[in-house]
């Protein structure tokens, strides 16, 4: 029994802690972007979505992380190299604070 709650608590930590930093969560597919969770600046989602239709990415989830206070992209490692580097870029432009600004879910 305490092993069960061990193990429920620490999943309990490791969601909250994981989505302590998110700022964004984006869904990409063929037909653009849309987001899922968190805020983002219009612009943003407009920038993002036109890459994933360019690219014609398959069905994927990427997160926008603050970390030392500028977003960062996470990104899964089936997106091709170039499309990565592509959402990088528009996420660079934006400081943490045109997210908390910026349209939510």
């Amino acid at each position: 029994m305490w092993l069960v709650s061990l193990v429920a608590v620490a999943l309990f930590l490791w969601f909250g802690l994981r989505r302590a930093n998110e700022i964004s969560v984006f869904e990409l597919s063929r037909d653009g972007a849309r987001l899922i969770r968190g805020r983002t600046p219009p612009e943003l989602l407009s920038d993002i979505a036109e890459i994933a239709r360019r690219a014609a990415v398959p069905t994927t989830v990427v997160r926008v992380i603050t970390e030392g206070g500028t977003p960062r992209l996470i990104a899964p490692t089936h997106l091709p190299d170039a499309v990565v580097q592509q959402l990088r870029n528009v996420v660079g432009r934006h400081q943490a604070a045109h997210f908390r600004n910026g349209r939510g879910a």
